[in-house]
């Protein structure tokens, strides 16, 4: 059986509220005329075929007194590079938007909205990307987010990065500030883990000391860096 065949069928599927039972049943009537113009060599192209997924599944809804799941909105731009839209809107239940701009239940994209994003800059509850923002967030750079997972940046009530991590508990290979931490340098409100004591200083009072000893440990400039430190000790502590 071809996979379009039933990409399709679950596309109406997902617009239908109904039993499983009854589901079945549906899916099982709408591969079968699929199948059966493909056996006997006929236009098998589904949407040629049946027609648009969302008029099937509101036709099947009105005969059989069933009730349509919300269907949504979906936008897609005509403009596109290299065959991807420049904006792709998807709002449907369990959809997913792909584009330059991705937006969406899931999405895909440069830069990316939804539920579950995966982009470059991704923005969502479940947030993938160079770039995250999310409830949970992952970034290869910098990630901000209730769960804040990066390679260099991490903010977030629990933050984990390799460079600097900021959060309520904050664990980073090289500088920690927050609540709770462990690092090599480490800026904590509450507690430390490690038992270098020399390692660890208590903000705000001991700003200063953290400062020097950052400097010490890390004397390569990094602007960006400097920058995040700096205002988190003055403007969050």
């Amino acid at each position: 059986m071809k996979r379009e065949y039933k990409v399709y069928v679950n596309k109406v599927l997902s617009y239908i509220s109904t039993d499983y039972k009854t589901k079945k049943k549906i899916k099982s009537d709408l591969l079968e005329t699929l199948m059966t113009r493909d056996e006997e060599g006929m236009d098998v192209n589904p949407y040629d075929v049946l027609g648009d997924p969302l008029q099937v599944a509101k036709e099947f809804s009105e005969n059989l007194g069933m009730s349509m799941i919300n269907a949504g909105f979906e936008y897609r731009s005509k403009a596109c590079i290299f065959g991807i839209p420049l904006m792709h809107i998807n709002l449907g239940r369990n959809a997913t938007a792909k584009g330059i701009v991705a937006i969406g239940s899931k999405s895909i994209g440069i830069v990316s909205i939804g539920g579950i994003s995966l982009g470059v800059i991704s923005l969502g509850g479940i947030g993938l990307g160079v770039l995250s923002f999310g409830g949970i967030a992952a970034g290869a750079f910098a990630a901000f987010g209730g769960v804040a997972c990066a390679y260099e940046i991490a903010f977030g009530g629990v933050a984990t990065a390799k460079s600097l991590a900021v959060g309520g508990i904050a664990v980073a290979k090289d500088i920690a500030i927050g609540g709770s931490v462990s690092a090599s340098l480490m800026g904590y409100k509450q507690s430390f883990i490690g038992e270098n004591i020399m390692q660890a200083f208590r903000l705000p009072s001991e700003k200063a000391q953290f400062m020097t000893e950052y400097y010490v440990q890390f004397p390569e400039f990094n602007v960006l860096k400097d920058t995040i430190i700096k205002a988190i000790l003055k403007f969050s502590l």
